[in-house]
């Protein structure tokens, strides 16, 4: 319904795009949404804890102000997306590192081509449509300055933020990550094919 109301979905399209960042929007989903192409991206916990804080903090949101807080959604969002990558067929999925896909897009977008069957193949350009720049649409801090998924062979690598964090917390945060990880890694590697 998002994407009607902010213009992004078209009838005639052969394929609809959406990313689905919160477990209460794919909580109580019908089985028919096991049949959809599913595209897993999970990111580090240090790097996702500190964006999602410096996103609603530029939003001017009251979500997820503190490390802690964001820490927590980080937890349980990427518990729910192990549950939900049990529920789809090892064909309609695939799982990436954000990693890996900002280190090499164009071996990423291949993958996901192959393993889908999309034909023409993923091209590594998009348009992002001013609905997209708006909260609740997309990403409304960056996503209009680009045209494709920067490479970052070509930047130097981030260094990990420092995050306040209790030990327990943190500690979950990384083992999710790591679950996710493996998964993702059996699942290319054929071990999973589930």
């Amino acid at each position: 319904m998002n994407q009607m109301r902010r213009g992004g979905w078209r009838p005639q399209a052969h394929y609809l795009f959406d990313k689905i960042l919160h477990s209460r929007h794919d909580c109580d989903v019908p089985t028919e949404f096991f049949e959809a192409r599913a595209i897993f991206i999970v990111r580090r916990p240090e790097q996702a804890i500190a964006s999602i804080v410096r996103l609603f903090t530029r939003l001017d949101r009251k979500e997820y102000e503190t490390a802690s807080e964001a820490a927590q959604y980080y937890v349980e969002r990427l518990a729910a997306l192990e549950g939900m990558w049990h529920r789809f067929p090892g064909f309609r999925r695939i799982g990436l590192t954000h990693e890996a896909l900002l280190q090499d897009p164009d071996r990423a977008l291949s993958a996901v081509s192959g393993r889908f069957g999309f034909s023409p193949p993923l091209e590594n350009r998009y348009v992002s449509p001013p609905a997209s720049r708006r909260g609740g649409g997309g990403d409304p801090l960056v996503s209009g300055r680009h045209t494709r998924i920067e490479s970052r062979l070509a930047h130097p690598i981030q260094k990990n933020p420092v995050l306040d964090l209790p030990v327990d917390l943190a500690s979950e945060a990384e083992e999710r990550y790591r679950r996710l990880s493996t998964l993702f890694h059996l699942d290319s590697s054929g071990s999973d094919t589930g």
